[in-house]
């Protein structure tokens, strides 16, 4: 999770990793405490001693360990231990704990049963975040990433460019650090990329401060004229205050200045807390009149979101202001940086691979566009994150996890930022399934919530929009075929993008539901998706559906159709009472003919593998 990479740098996981019995851990009383007190490593060594020992409280300990090691981003090791107290005690669950072990499934790129888990989500905490994501994200051409050549692995990630030059802002594990003393675990280097036959970095080099090294620094930014330097760091500058802050392990945001070559005058920016929240992630707008920073401080959408304040040229800052829903989730957005009118940022959630994805925004005067997956291969299943762009060059750097368990630093080449333009948008709207073209839909375009043009497709799907006028512009286009079968298609256009045909893919209305082992009762759960089946067929009353139904493979063969005909009849009397005619209906039980997985007699599946065939489907036969 970002905030434990903020965590990880201000705490450095200080006390290691020891052994349960060493220390006489046996109650998970204690256990709990030790994760109170940020001393990870430590509680998940202890937990999973208790439950090798039968001395643990099952499921829910099993969620504590998975979750420690979900927000050390082990995600394998994470799915293990959800999947244990899944194949137990779903219900136990909490909407975060639901949404963490989807992500971490996508880690596994295990994407079907990761959509049944955000399904879940979604109709537990009523949100609508999707599904299908690989089908939703871009796969960007022309793009090299490689890993950068002398990468040190003790790199963090890159923070910034420090102004005019080649030489990247890094946080580094000291070399000095040993986990258990008080001396500094993360301290700022630089390093320079070196241009030859191949682009690499040079050796890292220490950053001089003028700044008690005892204290751990973070992301830093410099400004353009090379005077101030904004960093995080998880203290203050005195001995009490620094245990007092390791008490409460808070990151803050400090300012230095420039004086003969040497950063002096630290001090801490306002808009601190020394108990309740942190902060950190700084980055300056390209004109410098924004800081956009991460925090978790209260009053949020989730656990860290971002915010920007005003910044004025005298350096002086204004209110800290949240970037609102439409960029913040419930869970963790962080490291921005704005380049040129664009936001980018890391978040694991929106449209998310998997872990950590990066995305940006286009930043308007009406506000932010809706957040977009940069796309593959920049992003992929496992953490990719803090995104920093060189200001003049066709070069960017990330940090990823996707070859080892820690954070590496990945070079990006390539257009990133093509500016093509046309006086038109092109574009055909599809199903999603088929390809096929859908004829005469509307498609419509936005400024804002202001209509600019609606127009209709051809016969073969295709329309042709203006882009009012050819420069850098946020269209929000919408597009509706005439039949209620399809569900409509909305999206935010960012105009200056290279788009050959701008493909709109309308999908169908999908309804299905799930059984308990060896029922045909229709569960709470189930009557939500079927409600709003019969909304969908009142408002459609032309539509006929048919009702197929599933087991699992455990049982026989004769007594599994027997169950799957009576999920057939159950699913069909719950819409005739509902109001539904019974000729617009028709059903048939399959038994376990039709499994959606390899979980046959004897394959040894997890209860959620095999409650993924434990289903009634409902199929539109015609539009």
């Amino acid at each position: 999770m970002l905030i434990n990479r903020l965590l990880t740098i201000s705490l450095g996981f200080v006390l290691g990793i020891a052994s349960a019995s060493a220390q006489g851990w046996y109650s998970e009383r204690q256990l709990d405490k030790q994760v109170d007190q940020y001393s990870f490593e430590q509680a998940v060594s202890g937990y999973e001693f208790l439950v090798t020992n039968k001395k643990h409280k099952g499921p829910e300990t099993y969620l504590k360990i998975a979750n420690l090691y979900y927000g050390r981003s082990l995600y394998k090791k994470a799915v293990d231990w959800y999947t244990k107290a899944a194949d137990e005690k779903p219900e136990i669950f909490l909407e975060h704990e639901i949404h963490r072990f989807s992500n971490a499934l996508k880690f596994l790129e295990n994407y079907e049963l990761s959509d049944f888990w955000t399904e879940r989500y979604n109709l537990t905490a009523k949100k609508q975040f999707p599904t299908n994501v690989r089908d939703k994200v871009q796969q960007l051409k022309d793009i090299k990433i490689t890993k950068l050549t002398n990468s040190n692995s003790d790199i963090l990630y890159a923070s910034g460019f420090v102004p005019g030059s080649n030489d990247v802002l890094t946080t580094k594990f000291t070399e000095s650090a040993s986990y258990g003393d008080d001396k500094a675990v993360t301290n700022l280097y630089s390093f320079k990329i070196l241009e030859g036959d191949s682009l690499s970095a040079s050796a890292l080099e220490p950053f001089e401060m003028n700044f008690d090294t005892q204290f751990n620094i973070g992301e830093a930014i410099i400004t353009r004229d090379g005077k101030t330097l904004y960093f995080s760091s998880n203290v203050s500058t005195t001995n009490k205050q620094h245990k007092k802050a390791k008490k409460t392990n808070q990151y803050k945001l400090f300012q230095a200045s420039l004086e003969n070559n040497t950063w002096t005058n630290i001090t801490e920016l306002p808009f601190n807390s020394n108990r309740l929240f942190s902060s950190g992630h700084p980055t300056l707008s390209p004109n410098e009149d924004w800081m956009y920073f991460a925090s978790d401080r209260p009053g949020g959408e989730g656990e860290m979101d971002l915010y920007r304040m005003a910044r004025s040229a005298e350096g002086s800052f204004g209110t800290p202001e949240n970037l609102g829903p439409k960029i913040n989730t419930p869970f963790n957005e962080g490291f921005p940086t704005v380049i040129n009118d664009t936001l980018y940022f890391s978040s694991n959630a929106h449209t998310n691979l998997g872990g950590i994805d990066i995305f940006y925004s286009v930043i308007s005067p009406n506000g932010f566009s809706d957040p977009v997956n940069l796309g593959t291969p920049i992003n992929s299943s496992a953490d990719d994150f803090a995104f920093l762009q060189h200001p003049s060059k066709k070069i960017a750097l990330i940090a990823s996890n996707r070859v080892s368990d820690g954070d590496q630093i990945f070079l990006i080449e390539g257009n990133l930022n093509p500016n093509k333009c046309s006086d038109k948008i092109q574009g055909q709207v599809v199903d999603i399934e088929t390809r096929k073209p859908i004829p005469f839909a509307t498609v419509t375009t936005y400024s804002g919530n202001e209509p600019l043009e609606e127009v209709q497709t051809d016969s073969l799907g295709n329309f042709q929009v203006n882009k009012h006028p050819c420069a850098p512009q946020i269209f929000h286009i919408v597009a509706k075929a005439k039949s209620k079968v399809y569900l409509p298609f909305t999206a935010d256009i960012v105009s200056e993008e290279t788009q050959d045909t701008l493909i709109l893919p309308l999908g169908k209305q999908e309804f299905k539901i799930y059984f308990d082992l060896n029922s045909s009762v229709i569960t709470d759960e189930a009557k939500v998706v079927l409600d709003s089946l019969v909304v969908f067929l009142k408002e459609s009353p032309t539509v006929k559906i048919e009702i197929r139904s599933h087991t699992d493979s455990r049982a026989s063969n004769k007594y599994n159709i027997w169950l799957s005909n009576q999920r057939a009849s159950k699913s069909h009397n719950y819409l005739i009472n509902k109001g539904i005619s019974a000729n617009r209906l028709s059903r048939q039980g399959f038994g376990e003919s039709q499994l959606t997985n390899d979980c046959h007699d004897d394959a040894g599946c997890s209860e959620e593998f095999h409650r993924l065939n434990r289903r009634s489907e409902f199929i539109i036969t015609n539009e």
